[in-house]
């Protein structure tokens, strides 16, 4: 990462400070981060605000993913040996919806981060 040497100083007034502070806050950066952000764009952040929630978010998602997977596929083996019945692809259903709506709920969540960090630069 690139070594900063410089500082830039601006005068602000006092709601001009408070609304920089409370976005900064909001989030979760130093108000430099944000000038910087807004500024230069994401990639001059060392660190993008809510990664860890985006990386907690992308783990559940790849874990509804690897299930709906091996629910399926147990589903098809038992479909090819004639041991499929009505309860097991009910249970399948139930288990698919539920992964569903938490995906949704999830996407939900990514949507509106991302839509809050374009709306801030």
């Amino acid at each position: 990462m690139t070594k900063r040497d410089h500082t830039f100083k601006v005068r602000l007034t006092d709601e001009e400070r408070d609304v920089l502070h409370a976005e900064a806050e909001q989030l979760g950066l130093s108000a430099a981060d944000l000038v910087r952000m807004r500024t230069f764009g994401a990639a001059s952040m060392r660190k993008l605000p809510g990664a860890e929630d985006l990386v907690e978010i992308r783990r559940l998602l790849k874990n509804m993913a690897d299930n709906i997977n091996q629910a399926t596929k147990v589903l098809h083996e038992r479909k090819l040996a004639d041991r499929l019945d009505d309860d097991l692809v009910e249970r399948y259903l139930r288990g698919t919806k539920k992964y569903a709506t938490d995906f949704k709920q999830h996407a939900q969540v990514i949507a509106e981060y991302l839509i809050g960090i374009q709306h801030r630069r």
